[in-house]
């Protein structure tokens, strides 16, 4: 896609785990000029050329007016959730106030300022539910959260559909499995089976499985997400859309784990705790869409991947 000139691309909460990572996949492509919203800069400090990026610092909980910061800016992507899918459960108002409000508070500013595309980062893995079969879970496949992690991303989902119906405001929502790989630098950054195990396995501590280890779940290796996020932002269609990104092939946990275990030559000590009501049995993603439509498909076999992670961690 030919461009005359830079266009500029809001990150909120773009020193983050997914944000470090799209931040280096964007200086690598040199396409946009790159903008930040957070409020902790340091894990960005880790990173060469952080001297290109403008750093926007804010509080999204506390944002009521992001006008000030959309003026001249052409595209955002939305990365920002202030709580996890574990710590979600014990403060629901907090969860609305925090996410929802704050998301729409967002939407509406984007739409006043002639954004002209809003990419939201949302949950392949929590937004469909528990399911017992072996199908993977296709885009419009019944939405039936467990969690209020994932009931808040499919009412942000529904909000941005609704202002864009009214407005005019484009989208394109981002449906991601688990996400593993290097750049996580602060504790909240540390989320995810695989990155936990082999944070775990360099300290010589262990992991808690909920349940018997049997739960299936498709994982994608983070270089995989940022770059359907980085074709996202060149997609050339005046439709909305909504993609599953993951890897189309389910593991179980007890399978991931092994895989890591034979990648690092070590054993993993695992702790078996009974599992919770949150917890989901299969949970794997057809990503045919993302495959004809956004011409993207993961390359990473997990061993390469949990091989990168574990070279970085130790590095």
């Amino acid at each position: 896609m030919h461009r005359s000139k830079k266009e500029n691309v809001l990150l909120l909460g773009g020193a983050g785990f997914i944000g470090i990572n799209l931040i280096l996949k964007l200086i690598e492509k040199d396409s946009f000029n790159i903008h930040v919203y957070d409020k902790d800069f340091s894990a960005i400090e880790k990173i060469k050329n952080q001297n290109s990026i403008n750093k926007i610092y804010g509080n999204f909980i506390e944002e009521k007016n992001f006008d000030r910061y959309l003026k001249e800016i052409d595209y955002i992507v939305h990365l920002i959730h202030t709580t996890i899918p574990g710590n979600s459960e014990t403060n629901i108002i907090g969860e609305i106030e925090s996410n929802i409000m704050s998301s729409i508070n967002l939407f509406l500013s984007a739409a006043r300022n002639n954004i002209k595309k809003i990419v939201y980062i949302s949950s392949g893995g929590k937004i469909y539910g528990d399911r017992d079969n072996s199908v993977p879970i296709s885009e419009d496949s019944r939405l039936d959260p467990k969690c209020i992690y994932g009931i808040s991303k499919l009412m942000i989902e529904k909000y941005i559909d609704y202002i864009s119906n009214n407005t005019g405001l484009r989208y394109v929502i981002l449906r991601p499995s688990n996400p593993y790989g290097p750049n996580f630098y602060k504790t909240n950054q540390l989320l995810g089976l695989i990155n936990i195990a082999l944070k775990t396995l360099k300290e010589d501590k262990g992991i808690s499985i909920w349940g018997d280890g049997s739960n299936i779940r498709d994982y994608i290796y983070i270089e995989d997400l940022t770059n359907a996020i980085y074709k996202t932002l060149l997609l050339e269609s005046r439709q909305n859309h909504i993609f599953n990104i993951g890897s189309g092939i389910g593991k179980s946990i007890l399978e991931v784990l092994d895989m890591v275990e034979k990648v690092t030559n070590r054993k993993i000590k695992k702790d078996f705790v009974n599992s919770r009501n949150i917890d989901i049995n299969y949970n794997v993603l057809d990503i045919t869409q993302a495959i004809n439509i956004l011409n993207w498909k993961p390359y990473t076999l997990p061993e390469e991947g949990i091989k990168k992670t574990w070279d970085w961690i130790n590095n």
